[in-house]
């Protein structure tokens, strides 16, 4: 049996298991749950990002522009200045397909597909020659489940991840954390997601932070 992309439709213990219904409860539920964390939070997040290796290292950054509740970037966004890191961002393209473009700090952003800011002009980035994106989500857990906002956005964005590069890392408030984020068959996964409260996944490096 074909699955077909954005079915919703995954494989479990051997047998087909329809994620859809589960994701759309784990987002009710979050956002029942959820109130703004505290600035610090916010914070706390970016300072971990700024120390792992494999961002120090990095020369390429895909970052985002926040919506709604999402972590903060202004601080790793001028840590990537400071550093000469090339940042991207996410954008639509008019072919409807997905891919990053570069922005430089400060340059205007417009309204993009499902309401996300993207950069005007740069030049343009296809995954694979990043070294690391930082990624939001409505929920993540310890294994680099993760639950968008169900567009399936991101998951084509970073379909022509190759050979392990892009390294992926969830960007995420503790309250975020789940047991379990039911995953389809085109769902993409962090390598690691960090919150105010550390780094799950990837206990050894290159996801060692600094001193």
């Amino acid at each position: 049996m074909a699955l077909r992309e954005g079915s919703g439709v995954a494989r479990r213990g051997g047998g087909l298991v329809n994620t859809r219904g589960e994701k759309a409860a784990l987002r009710k539920r979050l956002r029942a749950e959820s109130a703004q964390p505290a600035p610090e939070a916010g914070d706390a997040v970016q300072e971990t990002v700024m120390t792992m290796s494999i961002f120090r290292e990095a020369l390429r950054v895909g970052c985002y522009s926040p919506v709604g509740r999402e972590v903060p970037l202004d601080r790793v966004v001028r840590a990537c200045r400071r550093d000469g890191k090339e940042i991207s961002l996410p954008v639509s393209l008019p072919s409807g397909e997905y891919g990053f473009m570069t922005w430089e700090p400060g340059s205007a952003l417009g309204g993009g597909r499902f309401g996300i800011p993207e950069p005007q002009g740069g030049a343009a980035r296809a995954a694979a020659e990043l070294d690391v994106v930082l990624v939001p989500g409505v929920a993540f857990d310890r294994f680099g489940g993760r639950l968008g906002r169900g567009t399936g956005f991101y998951d084509r964005l970073l379909a022509g991840r190759s050979a392990g590069r892009p390294l992926l890392v969830g960007v995420a408030f503790s309250r975020q954390m789940v047991d379990s984020v039911p995953m389809g068959a085109n769902d993409v996964a962090m390598d690691c997601v960090v919150t105010e409260r550390g780094i799950s996944g990837g206990a050894t490096p290159p996801w060692k932070t600094e001193a």
